[in-house]
C-alpha cells in the first residue's frame, strides 16, 4: 500500500480504518469516540430550517436526545411530520 496524508493532521499513514478510510488510525479512533458525545442542552432551544429530511432530520434527533427541542421549518410539513412519527422512540 502506497502512504497518504491523513485529511485532518496531514501526516503520512499506511494502514486504513474501516470506517474512516482518509483518516490515520489516531485521528480514525478519536473521530469515531466523538460519534457519540452528548452534552446537556436542557434548557435551551434551537431554530433548525429545512429539518424534514437528510442531514436536517439527523441535526434534530440529538438535539432532541439532548434536551433541546428544535423548532422546524421546512415546505413540507405534513410530510416532516410523518418522517418523524414513523422514527423509533429513544
Amino acid at each position: 500500500l502506497k502512504s497518504r496524508p491523513c485529511y485532518l493532521c496531514k501526516q503520512h499513514y499506511t494502514p486504513v480504518a474501516a470506517f474512516y478510510h482518509q483518516l490515520c488510525p489516531d485521528c480514525a479512533a478519536l473521530n469515531h469516540a466523538k460519534r457519540d458525545a452528548r452534552t446537556d442542552l436542557t434548557g435551551r432551544s434551537a431554530l433548525l430550517t429545512g429539518g424534514r429530511a437528510k442531514i436536517g432530520m439527523y441535526i434534530a434527533l440529538p438535539l432532541l436526545r439532548d434536551g433541546a427541542p428544535p423548532t422546524i421549518t421546512t415546505r413540507f410539513p405534513r410530510d416532516a411530520v410523518r418522517r418523524f412519527a414513523s422514527l423509533p422512540a429513544s
